[in-house]
C-alpha cells in the first residue's frame, strides 16, 4: 500500500496557495471561521441523477465540482484534496469506541480542456485508489515522501473535502432533548468543505483559515461552487475553459452588483445630508 502512495504522490504539489497575491494577511492561530450555504432540493437531485448516470457516488461528483473550484481559484491544474474516512474497514473494530480515522490525499489531475464526465472518470479512479489503500496512517505517508515543510502549513494537505453522513443522534430523557451543538473551533487546514446530511437535504459547511480568507471571500467562493454543480448538472459534457468562464462571467456581476449597491448606498446617504434642516442657533461674532 505503501508504495501506491508513493506512485500516487509522485511529483504533486506540497503546497496549494490558497492565498495568491498578497498572500496570508493575518499571524496564523488556526481559529477556523465558518460559512454555512444550502444546496437547492432540485440542484441536489440534479446531481443524484447526475452520479447515477456516470456510476459514481454523490461523495465523488461534489469533491469533482470542489477539484474545480480549486482549479479555477489558484490556475493550477494538479491539485491533492485530503478527505477523512473512518477507517473502520474490518467488521471486528466497527463497534468500538475510538477515534479511528485517517486522512487520504486524493490527486486530481485537470490537465487538458477535459469535460466534467471525464474528470468525473478521474475522480472515481483516484478515490477508488485511494480507498484500496487506506489503512497506511497519514504521519506514514509524511514520515516516508518528506514533502517540502512550512511553518503554519499542513504537510501535504491544505485543503480538505468531507462528506458528513453521520446519523443526527437526537436523545430524550424525561422530556428533555439534546442533540449536538456547533462551536467554533480549530483548524489545521486552510480550507474544508464539509457536506453535512447529504442523505436527506445536504448543506455546506466551509471552513476556513482566516489568514487566508476572510468572510466575503469564502461566501463569494461558496456561491462559485454553487454555479459549478448547476453548469454540469444542465451540461455534463461541459469543458473546464467554459466552466471556467461561466465563473469568472458570474465574479464580474457579482462584483458589479456590489457596485450598484454601494453607488446607492451613496446616493442615499448623500439624500439623507441635504435633507437634514439647518441649524437655529445663531452665530455669535
Amino acid at each position: 500500500q505503501l508504495a501506491y502512495w508513493k506512485q500516487h504522490l509522485a511529483g504533486a504539489p506540497a503546497l496549494l496557495n490558497l492565498a495568491p497575491g498578497e498572500g496570508r494577511q493575518r499571524e496564523e492561530n488556526f481559529w477556523g471561521g465558518v460559512h454555512t450555504l444550502s444546496l437547492a432540493p432540485e440542484l441536489v437531485a440534479g446531481l443524484r441523477a447526475l452520479s447515477a448516470r456516470h456510476r459514481v457516488t454523490f461523495f465523488m461528483t461534489l469533491l469533482a465540482g470542489f477539484n474545480v473550484l480549486l482549479g479555477y481559484h489558484l490556475r493550477q491544474d494538479d491539485l491533492v484534496v485530503g478527505t477523512d474516512l473512518a477507517n473502520r474497514t474490518d467488521v471486528g473494530v466497527e463497534k468500538l469506541i475510538g477515534f479511528f480515522v485517517n486522512l487520504l490525499p486524493i490527486r486530481t489531475r485537470l490537465s487538458g480542456d477535459l469535460p466534467f464526465v471525464e474528470l468525473l472518470r478521474r475522480v472515481r479512479e483516484t478515490s477508488l485508489g485511494a480507498y484500496a489503500n487506506q489503512d497506511v496512517p497519514f504521519d506514514k505517508l509524511v514520515e516516508e515522501l518528506r514533502p517540502e515543510r512550512v511553518a503554519g502549513r499542513h504537510p501535504l494537505v491544505q485543503a480538505l473535502f468531507v462528506m458528513q453522513n453521520t446519523p443526527k443522534s437526537v436523545q430524550e430523557f424525561g422530556g428533555l432533548k439534546c442533540g449536538p451543538v456547533g462551536v467554533t473551533s480549530r483548524s489545521r487546514f486552510d480550507l474544508v468543505l464539509f457536506v453535512n446530511n447529504p442523505e436527506a437535504d445536504p448543506f455546506t459547511t466551509w471552513m476556513y483559515n482566516p489568514a487566508v480568507f476572510d468572510q466575503a471571500g469564502i461566501s463569494a467562493l461558496a456561491e462559485l461552487y454553487v454555479t459549478i454543480l448547476r453548469a454540469v448538472v444542465a451540461d455534463p459534457e461541459i469543458t473546464l475553459s467554459s466552466l471556467y468562464a461561466a465563473l469568472e462571467t458570474a465574479k464580474q456581476q457579482e462584483r458589479a452588483a456590489r457596485q450598484k449597491q454601494f453607488q446607492a448606498a451613496s446616493r442615499q446617504g448623500l439624500a439623507t445630508v441635504r435633507r437634514r434642516p439647518r441649524s437655529n442657533v445663531p452665530v455669535v461674532t
